[in-house]
């Protein structure tokens, strides 16, 4: 996701958590993402609002307005449900275990790789 991403002219969304590893993780892509041609004017951040997550429906909602193409999420957990940035290709990254993912995400834990059959 990461090349497609770069090689395209659309924007892509950040959404780290706000810890160290959240933030830290979010730069490494977010240099990776400018190293492979994105364009810095492309990349957009959003952190969610206080006591809330990616998961609930009124911060999706949040997600979905930025009108983003792909989406990375960043040490949010995961959990089942629907898509978390309506209408962009999705890249969860964790490093807690999980077996339940939302719908249509491709999710990158510390030793697997889960993709939806639609990527």
């Amino acid at each position: 996701m990461f090349n497609s991403s770069a090689n395209s002219l659309s924007t892509t969304l950040l959404v780290p958590d706000k810890d160290a590893d959240g933030l830290t993780g979010t730069l490494i892509i977010y240099r990776t993402l400018l190293a492979l041609g994105h364009k810095v004017e492309n990349i957009q951040v959003h952190f969610v609002a206080k006591g809330s997550n990616p998961h609930r429906e009124d911060e999706r909602a949040r997600l979905a307005a930025y009108g983003a193409q792909y989406g990375i999420i960043v040490d949010q957990g995961s959990r089942p449900g629907p898509v978390l940035i309506p209408g962009a290709k999705n890249l969860l990254v964790d490093h807690h275990f999980s077996d339940k993912f939302p719908d249509d995400t491709v999710v990158r834990f510390h030793d697997r790789v889960s993709r939806p059959a639609s990527y």
